[in-house]
């Protein structure tokens, strides 16, 4: 039987934060994957239907920025989210800078993480 719950892909290669972050979501009955390298989480995105893609913006092997691009390149529906550590200059929701690269949120860590699950049970990303 197939299940209803929303699938997140998670792509960070923090183990705690990716662990902090598919907590939080499991308790709103989300399903989420965990990727720790960008090849990983390419891989995966390839291979499954996603209803959200969270991504860091640093990994061993590559950039969060390279993998929105490679994502972007096959579906480019899917609410796309960077999930930061810190605040990012200029960046913020809805921003035009955002709107162009066809990204729907930038988080900051904690609390951008709960805004972004409060808009999804909204239905304003997911």
């Amino acid at each position: 039987m197939k299940s209803n719950k929303q699938r997140i892909l998670n792509v960070d290669d923090h183990d705690d934060s990716a662990e902090m972050v598919k907590l939080f979501f499991e308790t709103r009955s989300c399903e989420v994957v965990i990727a720790n390298k960008m090849a990983e989480g390419l891989a995966l995105a390839t291979s499954g239907r996603f209803d959200l893609y969270l991504l860091d913006t640093i990994f061993t092997d590559g950039s969060g920025i390279e993998l929105a691009r490679c994502i972007r390149a096959f579906d480019p529906q899917t609410p796309l989210v960077f999930v930061f550590g810190q605040s990012v200059p200029g960046g913020s929701s809805g921003s035009d800078a955002t709107r162009s690269r066809r990204l729907h949120y930038i988080a900051v860590r904690p609390d951008g993480v709960v805004r972004v699950r409060e808009e999804i049970y909204r239905g304003e990303v997911i």
